[in-house]
C-alpha cells in the first residue's frame, strides 16, 4: 500500500489496492483540472482478468467508490465463455476432386469471448471458406475461418485448419467425375 525510496514514503493511490480488493494488481491513477480524477484499474479472479478506465470524477472518494462498483460489476455481470477448445472439430468443408468429399475443420486455439452473462445465447458462429476446397489438402493447413458474431457485429475471426489429409483423386477418377458432372448438367 506504500513504498519508501530515498527516505521518502509514497502511498499507493490505487483505490482497489487500498480497499483490499481481491486480485487487484494495478494500474494507474491520475488527476488534471480538465479530466478530473481518473483511474485505470486491473484485477484477476479465477484466472479471468478485468481492466477498466474511468475518468471525469469529482473527487478521490468518488474515484474509489466508482472503481469498486465497476470492478464488482465486471466480475459479477460478465463472463469469459469458452465456445470451442483447441483441437475441436468445428465443422467440415466440401472438397473438390478429393478422395474424400469433405474435410474436418479444427481450431488450434481455444475460442473464448467475454460477454455480459445474459448475451451468451445471442452469439452466433459461422464458417467461411472458398467452396469447394480444391484437393489435395494437407492436415494443418489453414483452409477456413470461424466468424463469431453478436447482434450482427463480428467479435472474433479465428483461423480454421484441415483436420486431416485429403489426397487428390486419381486422374481416371477425376475424368469420371467431370463426365458425370457434365451428364448431370453441373
Amino acid at each position: 500500500k506504500q513504498f519508501t525510496w530515498n527516505n521518502i514514503t509514497q502511498p499507493n493511490r490505487n483505490p482497489l489496492l487500498q480497499a483490499g480488493y481481491a486480485g487487484a494488481d494495478g494500474l494507474k491513477t491520475g488527476h488534471t483540472k480538465v479530466s478530473k480524477y481518473g483511474f485505470v484499474g486491473s484485477a484477476i479472479q479465477g484466472g479471468d482478468r478485468r481492466i477498466f478506465v474511468v475518468n471525469g470524477l469529482e473527487s478521490k472518494a468518488h474515484r474509489r467508490s466508482e472503481s469498486l462498483r465497476i470492478m464488482d460489476a465486471a466480475f459479477q455481470q460478465f463472463r469469459i465463455f469458452n465456445l470451442f477448445k483447441s483441437g475441436d472439430k468445428i465443422g467440415s468443408a466440401k472438397v473438390y476432386m478429393g478422395k474424400s468429399e469433405t474435410v474436418p475443420l479444427i481450431t488450434k486455439t481455444d475460442v473464448k469471448v467475454g460477454l455480459h452473462r445474459v448475451k451468451r445465447p445471442d452469439v452466433t458462429a459461422s464458417i467461411r471458406y472458398n467452396d469447394p476446397l480444391p484437393a489435395p489438402i494437407v492436415s494443418g493447413d489453414q483452409v477456413a475461418e470461424l466468424i463469431v458474431e453478436l447482434d450482427g457485429k463480428t467479435l472474433k475471426t479465428i483461423p480454421l485448419y484441415a483436420g486431416e489429409n485429403v489426397p487428390r483423386k486419381s486422374a481416371f477418377a477425376r475424368l469420371v467425375a467431370v463426365v458425370v458432372a457434365k451428364i448431370r448438367g453441373e
